[in-house]
């Protein structure tokens, strides 16, 4: 039977970390306290305050018959010490510190997004846009820590139920929205199935802040910003690798027996099966941790997927350093192994943010790693086009009309965005060696202009990249997937 944890606002304990840091260096522990209720406290006599534990999970409450000191700094890999824990959490969006103490044992430390369950009397009010796709943003109060399946419980104001319900009575132009919302004084009422022999009603009354729960616990809202809860520093540097090549190196580390480590300056090291990150002011590379001479299941040696690849964007460094970071395949935060496994989908980008000047932690990297099918970092907006032709031995080496950007790169290429009729033609160019090994080949569905890798043989082709028209109706097709050259006569200056 799983034994309940003990836990502990998550940005709060971080603050009382890092105070503790400051006076105890190196030294630093903070101390879980038997009591009515359990309280979480700094080791260091300079540091006053203590954090309340909420106990939550399955089975009998852990009875604390003694204090358990938490170092912050005691493990072997910096990774899996307290303090990287905590950021690494804050950097996840979590919540909650876990604290599960056992007589005789070290303490399970670990970090929890949100409770799944509706808010208790003692939840904090923190304040939040929420939403639902099109529906919203809004101005809410949500309770900071706790969700119904996953999405977030929000109350309103009644002016802003009001624009709720306009908003909600402009969607019923669609015939299979029959959701409305009745505001009589002050009682508001949720009508869904509206005009159905399903119709339901129910009836809100202002809870004692004169706020109601429109939707909380049963709509999927989702908060947007929730700007009152603490967020670290801006990252050091975010990179984008195609997902594509990611695949390929996770199947590498995950396959081999024998890992390679990454050493920091302090001596201390991360190990096992991971991605091995090096970063420099020139540039950054990504490789698997596994060490040469892994075979497939046929035998044969496994020669390319181990290759250390390269992100498609160089953004600006402050510093000359070279540095190394560790990133797990399988961890508490995420889990890269099951999406490499799909081998149809392998389109997107594994985004992986970068801290590595963090209080105490001496230089080590931490990492928030992410996979995503859109480049955020990517805003047309923010620059001045002109008109060109490009090619790509990727495809054809056939001249393309397009308009680039000068000055903006991608990888060993330029960005190039073509409009709707060019990005039809290369397509249709690209269909008559669609079945070649190793070729790319591009379809347009419903405004979705795809990327695909011609497997070859027995193996499937792979879907690599997908965009849509941006703000100006134009395509950036391949971006960070294709590599675009200049053609002769567009050469600048000529």
């Amino acid at each position: 039977m799983r034994t309940a944890a003990y836990l502990v606002d998550l940005h709060d304990a971080l603050n009382l970390a890092e105070h503790t840091l400051a006076a105890q260096g190196s030294q630093a522990q903070l101390v879980l306290v038997p009591g009515e209720p359990v309280i979480l406290q700094s080791a260091a006599e300079t540091v006053s305050g203590a954090l309340p534990a909420v106990v939550h999970g399955l089975g009998p409450v852990p009875r604390l018959s003694t204090a358990k000191e938490l170092p912050l700094f005691n493990t072997a890999d910096p990774l899996d010490g307290m303090l990287a824990l905590l950021y690494r959490g804050v950097a996840a969006g979590h919540h909650w510190l876990a604290l599960t103490p056992a007589d005789g044992a070290a303490t399970v430390v670990s970090t929890v997004h949100s409770i799944r369950s509706g808010a208790d009397d003692n939840a904090r009010m923190i304040p939040a846009a929420v939403a639902i796709e099109d529906l919203g943003p809004f101005d809410a109060m949500i309770p900071k820590g706790y969700t119904w399946n996953g999405w977030d419980l929000p109350s309103f104001d009644l002016p802003t139920v009001e624009q709720i319900a306009a908003q909600v009575a402009r969607q019923q132009q669609d015939p299979d929205y029959t959701t409305r919302i009745d505001i009589d004084g002050t009682t508001v009422t949720v009508v869904e199935q509206a005009g159905t022999a399903e119709q339901t009603c129910t009836v809100l009354s202002p809870d004692h802040d004169g706020r109601y729960p429109v939707g909380s616990g049963w709509w999927t809202w989702q908060a947007r910003t929730t700007a009152a809860v603490r967020e670290l520093p801006p990252p050091a540097r975010r990179l984008w690798f195609p997902w594509a090549r990611v695949a390929a190196l996770v199947a590498h580390a995950d396959h081999t027996d024998t890992h390679g480590k990454v050493t920091y300056p302090d001596g201390r090291d991360s190990s096992g099966r991971g991605l091995i990150l090096r970063y420099h002011p020139g540039g950054a590379t990504l490789a698997s941790s596994g060490l040469p001479g892994w075979h497939d299941r046929w035998g044969r040696p496994h020669t390319v997927a181990d290759r250390p690849i390269r992100p498609v964007n160089r953004p600006p460094v402050a510093d000359d350093r070279t540095r190394s970071g560790f990133i797990r395949l399988r961890d508490s935060f995420y889990n890269l192994v099951p999406s490499s496994r799909i081998p149809d989908r392998q389109d997107g980008w594994l985004a992986v943010d970068v801290w590595h000047d963090l209080p105490g932690l001496d230089g080590v990297p931490i990492t928030r790693c992410a996979r995503t099918v859109v480049r955020d970092d990517f805003d047309p907006g923010r620059h001045a086009w002109i008109d060109g032709k490009v090619f790509s031995w990727d495809l054809s080496g056939q001249d393309w009309p397009a308009q680039i950007a000068p000055g903006l790169r991608c990888g060993l290429g330029y960005v190039a965005r073509f409009d709707a009729a060019t990005a039809a033609a290369i397509a249709a160019d690209t269909a008559a060696y669609a079945d070649l090994p190793g070729k790319h080949w591009i379809e347009i569905h419903h405004g979705v202009v795809e990327l695909y890798r011609t497997g070859g043989h027995d193996q499937r082709n792979l879907l690599v990249s997908w965009t849509v028209a941006d703000s100006d109706g134009m395509y950036a097709v391949g971006l960070g997937h294709l590599v675009w050259h200049l053609a002769e006569s567009a050469q600048p200056g000529s």
